[in-house]
């Protein structure tokens, strides 16, 4: 791209107060045939979407005599879309856009990380890691991370979720896990057991 993105709202512009929906309305030929009928999706709506479907955006930046000025907008959606974008310049207009994804994800140095998809009162959660490089890099926090990654490096956590307060438990509930860059997800689904007969007092 040699611009800025667009986004929920924008639409107005055009006169289209509709929200977007989220869902794919493409025509027969595969193209989205909705851009006259609804606004643009929020970026929560992508994120939702590129997560639901594992998918990593790869943002080309074209420069401009030798200056990528419309970089930056794509620079926090890296950061808030941990492990769903990266941002790039596109260098040269005859640059293999193959490459340009291949550099990105393999040659790139990152950290490794698990991420929360929310807290839970009453649940703590902690992992620690094993790194190829060694020890992680704040060895000891609740949730230890891993530098110096590529594409091609392992790192191993070892999760545990701890119920502490089972009063604040008492529905089934469901923490999501996000592995940070490794574009995976995993699910846990969390049923407390406050209590069970073996704890009762005997009767004589």
């Amino acid at each position: 791209t040699d611009s800025e993105y667009h986004t929920a709202g924008d639409g107005l512009l055009g006169g289209i107060i509709r929200q977007n929906d989220g869902k794919c309305h493409l025509d027969s030929s595969g193209f989205y045939d909705y851009s006259t009928l609804q606004d643009y999706p929020s970026l929560g709506q992508v994120r939702d979407a590129l997560d639901a479907n594992e998918i990593v955006v790869v943002f080309a930046i074209a420069t401009i005599g030798g200056l990528a000025p419309h970089l930056s907008p794509y620079l926090p959606l890296t950061s808030d879309w941990a492990g769903r974008a990266l941002a790039v310049e596109l260098l040269r207009s005859d640059d293999s856009l193959a490459d340009i994804v291949v550099n990105a994800t393999t040659g790139k140095s990152e950290e490794a990380s698990i991420q929360l998809s929310h807290v839970l009162e009453g649940i703590t959660v902690t992992a620690t890691a094993s790194c190829p490089s060694g020890s992680p890099v704040n060895k000891g926090s609740p949730i230890e991370r891993c530098n110096g990654m590529t594409a091609k490096s392992k790192a191993t956590f070892r999760v545990t979720v701890t119920a502490q307060d089972c009063d604040k438990l008492v529905n089934a509930t469901n923490l999501q896990l996000f592995l940070s860059p490794a574009y995976g997800s995993v699910n846990i689904d969390i049923n407390a057991l406050c209590s069970c007969p073996c704890t009762a007092q005997s009767q004589p």
